[in-house]
């Protein structure tokens, strides 16, 4: 029997004291055949605290066809609009394809005016979900429940402040781009997209100590330090050979190629807490 059917036992008073919502069974079945077929993003927040950047949501869009996912911080949800689409233009760009089809909750950061028309002037379809059902967006709220879930891990391991999450976030989307998935077990997302084998020679314990070298022309004297310490929180965006470091007494973040790692020592992680940082 269909089990969308009242039946002859059920009435109204029924319906309206008992009724529960119809189980999601089946997977949405995502028919893709390359990169950029079928895009779905989310949004998350806001965050608690808001990051020493200032910081307070984090934006997932992932390509169905690689499950690769790409994070952007924002610090009001109003701007993931604007983010989006220069998101699509770029990797349309890149790619030499178009978007096919776009998914995502109802939510109005993302399906606006600005977003609808962009969408249908680039031929892209774009579907939703309805109200309260994000097991319809389910790629996209897995994606987020990982990165979330592996930056908590790396920063409870590190005892690092809170504020550091959104390093934490970034860190992790760079880590799950160069893993394997349930999605696919002999590809990286990376290599699904690019065709080539990622590197992670530069992949490092989050959190822990880092020397970063300090020019010459930044010393004001022969007998200066060469190197400060910091924390480790990640590597440059389009740049694996930048490592991002935070200079506690600094208080700032410093990108640089000159770095040397502790991994199993977490002193200035500590210091910034005990700073209140």
């Amino acid at each position: 029997m269909n089990d969308r059917m009242i039946n002859m036992n059920e009435c109204d008073a029924c319906m309206k004291g008992k009724m529960t919502r119809t189980p999601f069974k089946n997977k949405i079945n995502y028919n893709t055949q390359q990169p950029m077929d079928i895009n779905v993003a989310d949004t998350m927040g806001p965050i608690k605290p808001t990051s020493l950047s200032g910081f307070r949501y984090a934006f997932v869009i992932v390509d169905i066809h690689t499950r690769l996912p790409y994070i952007y911080l924002l610090r009001d949800k109003t701007e993931a609009a604007q983010v989006l689409i220069d998101h699509i233009t770029m990797m349309q760009t890149q790619f030499n394809t178009l978007l096919k089809l776009f998914h995502s909750d109802g939510g109005t950061e993302i399906v606006n005016s600005d977003v609808i028309e962009f969408l249908k002037r680039n031929g892209t379809i774009r579907t939703n979900t309805t109200p309260n059902t994000p097991q319809n967006n389910a790629v996209a709220e897995t994606m987020f429940r990982t990165l979330m879930n592996m930056a908590k891990c790396m920063m409870y391991h590190s005892n690092v402040s809170k504020k550091l999450w959104d390093e934490a976030i970034m860190y992790a989307a760079h880590v799950v781009r160069r893993s394997t998935t349930k999605h696919d077990d002999k590809d990286t997302p990376i290599k699904s997209l690019t065709k080539q084998k990622p590197s992670i020679k530069h992949i490092h314990t989050f959190g822990c100590d880092a020397f970063y070298h300090i020019h010459k022309d930044n010393r004001e004297g022969k007998l200066d330090q060469n190197a400060r310490k910091g924390i480790f929180v990640g590597v440059a965006g389009g740049n694996e050979t930048y490592f991002r470091i935070y200079d506690v007494e600094l208080n700032k973040i410093i990108t640089s190629r000159d770095v040397r790692f502790n991994e199993n020592m977490f002193t200035q992680a500590k210091q910034m807490v005990n700073e209140g940082k």
